[in-house]
């Protein structure tokens, strides 16, 4: 009997292994599907301008791209500009985490609240407004980026910790793949049995990409130009 009880666990457990990791992708492409939806809800009320990645609203105030987009999704919960990393919450005695639709299903809490605001979701430096100087100097607006099916608008990405150390003034964006996982050592793809991770673009879809898919930089190729950067704010 304890034989064929191993047997069965053997067989049943990497199923449920995988069933679990699927239920997790499937949940991590549906919070960036409603990240998407407040992004639109927020660009509408800033005159179709994209938000920056941090210090949307002063320099000396953490007000991310999240931030403001869970606050145009869950208006009553906050005080408007009071906010500020608002989609953080410390979770036991000494881990934090983000809530809600800011938090991918296949990320682990961390030990310090600014390495968890950069662990989950990134939005791509290139598409965003970089800092509170840029959409009056560039006009980061959105029906300015070219190839919307093609360029990362924001997606998976881990900048909270670099070779198993806490980071905590990285901020949630990255503008290469290197930025994507920043503990280049142990690299942390999280979806796609740990292959690659999941991302939006511009023009709305979500799509998984392995790691292999996603270019360097968006200098490396037509593909990186399309992808990361196509030249619409000029020289970067």
């Amino acid at each position: 009997m304890i034989a064929i009880i191993a047997i069965l666990a053997a067989i049943l457990l990497p199923a449920l292994s995988k069933a679990r990791d699927k239920a997790k992708d499937i949940g991590c492409m549906n919070n960036q599907k409603q990240l998407f939806s407040g992004m639109t809800q927020y660009i509408d009320s800033n005159n179709g301008i994209i938000p920056a990645a941090d210090f949307n609203l002063r320099n000396d105030l953490h007000t991310t791209w999240l931030d403001v987009i869970y606050f145009m999704l869950k208006p009553g919960n906050h005080t408007w500009p009071t906010i500020e990393t608002i989609y953080v919450q410390q979770v036991g005695k000494s881990n934090w985490d983000c809530i809600g639709i800011t938090r991918c299903p296949a990320q682990q809490p961390r030990g310090a609240r600014y390495s968890a605001y950069a662990s989950h979701y990134g939005i791509n430096n290139y598409t965003d407004s970089w800092g509170v100087t840029k959409p009056k100097q560039f006009k980061a607006a959105l029906d300015r980026v070219r190839h919307p099916s093609q360029r990362m608008f924001f997606g998976d990405c881990d900048r909270g910790i670099k070779d198993g150390e806490i980071i905590q003034w990285w901020g949630p964006d990255c503008g290469r793949k290197l930025d994507i996982n920043a503990n280049a050592s142990i690299p942390r793809w999280r979806h796609l049995n740990r292959s690659g991770g999941n991302y939006t673009f511009v023009d709305g879809h979500v799509k998984a990409l392995s790691a292999l898919q996603i270019p360097e930089n968006y200098w490396c190729s037509q593909e990186g130009a399309t992808f990361w950067y196509s030249g619409e704010w000029g020289d970067l």
